[in-house]
């Protein structure tokens, strides 16, 4: 899986309310650094809480939170809806002759 199919994944299971730890990342979606994508999120505009966990064997890890969403970023909806127009005027032949 790519970072941007592992920023999709993670934004996903953040938005459904749940938590996530780098060993969950790597367990779920394969993610071995889940400090990278936490900062691509946060980076999108995505504000993620990190809170330091014990785990037991005076261990501590990191544990991420989604606390907002980032507005949706019009330029990106409009850049994706033009190419979904474009694929489907070639589909159909659309030439303009």
């Amino acid at each position: 899986m790519n970072t941007t199919s592992q920023n999709r994944e993670i934004l996903s299971h953040l938005k459904s309310g749940q938590t996530i730890t780098a060993f969950e990342a790597l367990q779920f979606f394969g993610s071995l650094r889940l400090a990278a994508r936490i900062k691509d999120l946060r980076d999108s505009g995505h504000e993620i809480h990190t809170e330091m966990v014990d785990v037991g064997n005076a261990k501590r890890v990191a544990e991420y939170t989604l606390i907002k969403c980032a507005p949706p970023n019009i330029d990106l909806i409009l850049q994706d809806e033009h190419q979904k127009f474009a694929t489907l005027s070639n589909s159909y032949g659309d030439n303009n002759e």
